[in-house]
């Protein structure tokens, strides 16, 4: 699933929903070589995949150590 930020793509994320346990899990966030690294970003990454866990009807969202280094503390 593509991450858009203003008008580009800045990264990617593998999530997968378990409804039996209701745990959505981010099994990788990648990011495109140029993207913003600010932690304002990272926070808009992680509203918009509490929004996706909403939607899809998650109580926990669990993150794989596979973030990039630069949105880790922020998506973690």
């Amino acid at each position: 699933m593509q991450i858009l930020h203003g008008d580009r793509f800045i990264g990617r994320i593998d999530p997968v929903m378990n409804r039996k346990t209701g745990q959505l899990m981010i099994n990788a966030v990648h990011a495109e070589p140029s993207v913003p690294k600010s932690d304002k970003t990272a926070q808009a990454i992680a509203h918009t995949i509490e929004e996706l866990g909403m939607f899809v009807g998650a109580n926990e969202i669990c993150y794989s150590p596979q973030v990039p280094v630069f949105w880790k503390r922020i998506l973690d």
